[in-house]
């Protein structure tokens, strides 16, 4: 008898530990490692293109001037522009895009088709893309504090080259 109390307070004891332990181990994140590019497309066609080679610590940002609902396109004229960001910098950059992308917010207002477009594309390597896209939306940098955090580095950063 002493046998059988022995061994159910034993099981007892191992489901209970087996149950505190599987409770306790944190779900990690669903963070893809290993970002290779990341292209930010923001309103009045300026494209922000970021790489994460060691080699480079640049940004490429090109600015399509394409003229205007009143003014017709007589010429596209392109404007590239070399800034350049830390690792850490880019980093930041790249996690706040895939913060962005992984939760979406819904825009508070809606505005022409020509005021307020945000395209974040982060790759990795060839095969692995993510996006989002908003348009619309009047003012991208109010969407969300990772919105505003976006734009305070980004302006920050080339407003001093």
């Amino acid at each position: 008898m002493n046998l059988i109390i022995l061994r159910l307070a034993l099981f007892s004891l191992f489901i209970s530990l087996l149950l505190g332990c599987h409770n306790s181990v944190s779900k990690k994140e669903n963070k893809i490692e290993g970002w290779t590019s990341l292209k930010i497309t923001l309103e009045n066609y300026k494209v922000i293109e970021l790489k994460n080679s060691g080699a480079s610590d640049s940004a490429m940002v090109t600015t399509y001037l394409k003229g205007s609902i009143f003014q017709p396109v007589k010429k596209v004229q392109i404007i590239k522009e070399k800034f350049f960001f830390t690792q850490p910098e880019k980093d930041t950059i790249c996690d706040l895009a895939n913060d962005i992308i992984s939760h979406p917010v819904a825009p508070k207002q809606f505005c022409t088709e020509f005021v307020g477009d945000l395209q974040l594309v982060v790759s990795y390597g060839d095969q692995l893309t993510r996006s989002c896209t908003y348009e619309s939306v009047c003012d991208w940098t109010t969407l969300s504090d990772k919105t505003l955090k976006l734009n305070a580095i980004l302006t920050r950063r080339m407003k001093h080259q």
